[in-house]
């Protein structure tokens, strides 16, 4: 999911949380802690689990992309079922490097066993490893004033980024062998 700062893009994702049973949100801009169980640490999520918590915000205390990795590893590890939402995936897996454990989440093997799910969210789809962008399934976009991060959003046209209004996001599903894309209002 991409969207210049302020499109939309948190709001959405609080809207469409709700309707998972099991998901980590990697919540750098601690936004989310109203939709499930803060832990801090590789610990705090391990005491989680184990104790039955399926919805949970991981709010590190750094933006250090060793953690990140340890914690998608663990993920990786541990979990089945699940969606792990990471914001700000940007500062995470840039351009030119992608975290180990990360890659091994977004580019499983049709027909592995582990279920993870992804969604990626950035304002900055330019400086985003491309490995994020060619995995991605359903791309959802608000508007971009960036020609560039509007061009780097795989399946949707970067003029219609550009052009979206306020709280309207593109929808593009590469099931969709139309190629359809799709405009949505969001409410809020």
């Amino acid at each position: 999911m991409t969207g210049k700062t302020q499109s939309g893009k948190t709001s959405l994702v609080k809207k469409l949380l709700p309707t998972y049973r099991n998901y980590i949100v990697y919540d750098v801009k601690r936004q989310y802690g109203t939709l499930g169980a803060i832990i801090h640490n590789i610990s705090e999520l391990d005491l989680a689990v184990k104790n039955g918590c399926s919805r949970l915000i991981y709010q590190p205390n750094t933006l250090d992309i060793d953690h990140f990795n340890t914690v998608c590893e663990w993920i990786y590890t541990h979990l089945r079922h699940i969606l792990f939402v990471v914001e700000e995936v940007h500062k995470f897996a840039t351009k030119h490097k992608i975290p180990t454990h990360f890659n091994t989440i977004i580019t499983v093997a049709e027909g592995d066993p582990h279920y993870i799910g992804v969604m990626s969210i950035s304002q900055r789809p330019a400086n985003v490893h491309n490995d994020v962008l060619t995995q991605t399934s359903v791309t959802i976009s608000f508007r971009h004033n960036s020609p560039s991060d509007a061009e780097a959003v795989a399946g949707i046209p970067a003029n219609t980024i550009l052009e979206l209004l306020p709280y309207h996001y593109a929808v593009f599903n590469d099931a969709d062998f139309e190629g359809k894309i799709h405009i949505y209002k969001l409410i809020l």
